[in-house]
């Protein structure tokens, strides 16, 4: 009984941790491939649903600096949620330019490519 009692204690702290850990390393992209990380989540090598490659890579040789501008916007925002002295309005500043970009990159989408960057796939 005594044995029983251990191992069920070792195996709640081991999926106590990995569940931690798989939140700390990776919770935020589960939501879905982020655009300016088009490598990850379903954007993965170009293969958008619905579209062959040379028509997703031309998308995204198109919109590499629009991508590459959402990135770096991405970054610059969470570094000033993380900074305790940053204002509301700096904050509300880089979403709305997000959200430009976004506009932007959905704009040279080809026809049906668009509704689904709006959804979960490469624009979350």
């Amino acid at each position: 009984m005594k044995r029983l009692a251990i191992g069920l204690a070792v195996v709640s702290l081991l999926a106590v941790g990995a569940l931690a850990y798989a939140n700390e390393h990776g919770g935020r992209h589960m939501k879905g491939g982020m655009l300016g990380h088009v490598v990850e989540g379903c954007c993965e090598k170009g293969q958008m649903m619905g579209h062959g490659d040379e028509t997703s890579q031309k998308f995204l040789d198109e919109t590499y600096s629009l991508r590459k501008e959402l990135h770096d916007k991405k970054f610059e925002h969470q570094e000033a949620l993380r900074n305790p002295g940053t204002t509301l309005e700096t904050v509300a500043k880089l979403e709305r330019d997000m959200q430009g970009l976004k506009e932007k990159i959905r704009e040279k989408a080809p026809e049906g490519m668009g509704r689904m960057l709006g959804s979960h796939c490469c624009m979350e």
